[in-house]
């Protein structure tokens, strides 16, 4: 069977973008959906009633970086993990905190090979006032000293007509350039999980070496645009005070994984998606061999550049200030590719079900003392353009 007859025909199956291809896992052997006190066996449908939280922990504690294992899983670490592992009360308990996805078979795939047939999505944009209203609650927190910067996002609801996940992917992927570095498409059953993530939450080889790269600092560029939009974001004090704030707060987390000094590879550099171009750093560490994947998601999850500033106080304020959990977005996917273990932040993510044909898609971005509400609105939008706009070919959204 080839790879596109595997897309085709089986149920469950992992996507995910490598340095030239993709590579498609199939025939899973484990498909676990974990919860704090409960797993769910996705592919049994039994629910018992364990310790989801020590599970997942025991799991991620056995990859080492002399023993990271096969290169046939996928994890994905949803947001409201992160309040465990922060000593906070989690706010939807009831929500899941990852999926395991263990599986037989290995296959490259070019999306580009797909053929897809035309589908629509009816989008419904977050409500201006809604968010100019959370903005100034947040700007309030600023003020009184509470955070030195939040992160502000809204979902986006999606009606799709006649999709399916070979058109998502096709859509998303049919051009290289269009693809994340961090590209990555679950299905299971007909849920889906999609993320076009250019973020690096780290990378891990198996020499101990440990390296991030947070983004903040983001511009609209038009194609032909990047020089003049880059040379506009670099000299822009607002975005650069985001960046180092993040780019801080990741080196301490860093520091915190084994008690060693972290280099500032590169402190401002661009980076060019679809129809944006964002500012990042580099960040690099050397980590003993008795390190493992738990003891650094520990110490760096949620990523900075999806909290703000300090990330424990911040991520309190961020559940007063959003009313839904954010669930896989914001969260992290990690695999194995080649030597290295990497993990990304879900940015440019999404979640949906074929079926019903439902898509949830969410973003944002981070607010300072220098933010504007009506350009922090419009940096939303075009974030959100920059996925929309592969699936559907719209026109870039503008607030009046």
């Amino acid at each position: 069977m080839s790879a596109i007859s595997s897309l085709s025909n089986q149920k469950i199956w992992s996507l995910l973008h490598g340095e030239n291809e993709f590579s498609l896992l199939s025939s899973p052997h484990k498909v676990l959906k974990i919860y704090s006190d409960k797993i769910l066996n996705l592919l049994t449908n039994i629910e018992t009633s364990d310790d989801g939280l020590s599970y997942l922990e025991n799991y991620l504690a056995k990859k080492k970086c002399d023993s990271f294992g096969d290169n046939l899983w996928v994890v994905h670490t949803f947001y409201e993990l992160g309040y465990a592992w922060n000593k906070l009360k989690n706010p939807y308990p009831d929500q899941p905190i990852a999926i395991i996805l263990e599986f037989d078979k290995k296959e490259s795939i070019n999306p580009q090979d797909l053929h897809s047939s035309a589908f629509t999505i009816d989008w419904s944009l977050p409500e201006r006032e809604e968010y100019f209203k959370a903005f100034s609650i947040g700007l309030d927190h600023l003020k009184r000293g509470d955070c030195y910067q939040y992160n502000l996002t809204f979902p986006f609801f999606g009606k799709m007509k006649n999709a399916s996940a070979i058109n998502l992917i096709s859509s998303l992927w049919s051009l290289p350039e269009r693809c994340g570095e961090f590209a990555s498409f679950s299905l299971i059953e007909d849920d889906f999980y999609f993320s076009n993530s250019p973020e690096c939450l780290f990378e891990w080889d198996s020499s101990g070496t440990l390296e991030s790269r947070p983004i903040k600092g983001t511009i609209y560029s038009k194609e032909g645009d990047d020089e003049l939009a880059w040379d506009l974001l670099r000299n822009c004090k607002k975005n650069e005070s985001e960046l180092f704030m993040i780019t801080d707060l990741l080196r301490n987390d860093m520091n915190r994984i084994d008690k060693a000094l972290v280099e500032v590879v590169e402190k401002k550099a661009p980076l060019k998606v679809p129809g944006l171009i964002h500012s990042y750093s580099h960040l690099r560490v050397n980590l003993s061999h008795e390190i493992s994947l738990l003891d650094i998601m520990k110490s760096l999850f949620p990523g900075g550049s999806i909290t703000g500033a300090p990330k424990i106080r911040v991520m309190e304020i961020i559940h007063d200030l959003e009313k839904s959990p954010r669930g896989f977005y914001c969260g992290s996917t990690l695999s194995r590719k080649g030597d290295k273990i990497v993990g990304s932040i879900n940015i440019r993510s999404g979640v949906g079900n074929i079926s019903e044909g439902q898509i949830t898609y969410q973003a944002g971005g981070g607010i300072t003392f220098e933010s504007e509400v009506d350009a922090e609105y419009q940096e939303m939008l075009d974030k959100f353009s920059s996925v929309s706009n592969l699936l559907t070919s719209n026109k870039k959204l503008t607030y009046q």
